[in-house]
């Protein structure tokens, strides 16, 4: 798992890292807990997700869903992209990504090269990390229909697991 490390507009992709760095600051990490309503068993606030054009964009709200938020210069996240192309959410998952640190054209372009299904949605950097306790690229969420967190990881397969105990006991 990476440490996180870049801001939304980055100069140059080696620059993005050490950019970052500067909004960890104020985001808990280490032994810190896991800020109310960002843990499991809690409903994560609220983030205004938007499009590539800046149009709302909102995580669905009907069922189980994997929230994986990643960056294009993350290669940790590639690696999790690749895994999430060769075993795609079972039926009954929905899946939606969050891109962070970059711009949406080249993050348009980067999820389409890694195989991300549909486009990534957008958030204000610092209210992600600090509201979801995003702490390392890439975090996965596991959210029910409603909206409450079941899984917070950064493995795919673990995530795939979960979900399909999930669902096959969802009555």
């Amino acid at each position: 798992m990476l440490q996180l490390s870049t801001p939304r507009r980055s100069p140059s992709p080696a620059a993005a890292p050490a950019a970052l760095l500067g909004l960890l600051a104020s985001v808990p990490v280490g032994c810190a807990p896991v800020p109310e309503g960002a843990g499991v068993g809690q409903r994560p606030p609220t983030i205004e997700l938007t499009d590539e054009n800046g149009s709302p964009a909102p995580l669905p709200d009907d069922g189980l869903t994997a929230v994986v938020v990643w960056a294009s210069w993350c290669r940790p996240c590639q690696a999790t992209a690749l895994a999430l192309a060769a075993a795609p959410p079972p039926p009954g998952l929905a899946l939606a990504h969050v891109a962070v640190g970059g711009a949406p054209p080249v993050d348009l372009g980067v999820a389409a090269a890694w195989g991300l299904p549909g486009a990534p949605r957008f958030a204000p950097t610092p209210a992600l990390l600090q509201g979801w306790a995003v702490e390392a690229l890439p975090t996965i969420l596991l959210l029910d229909g409603r909206g409450v967190v079941r899984m917070r990881g950064d493995d795919w397969p673990a995530t795939r697991r979960v979900a399909a105990e999930l669902l096959a006991h969802d009555d």
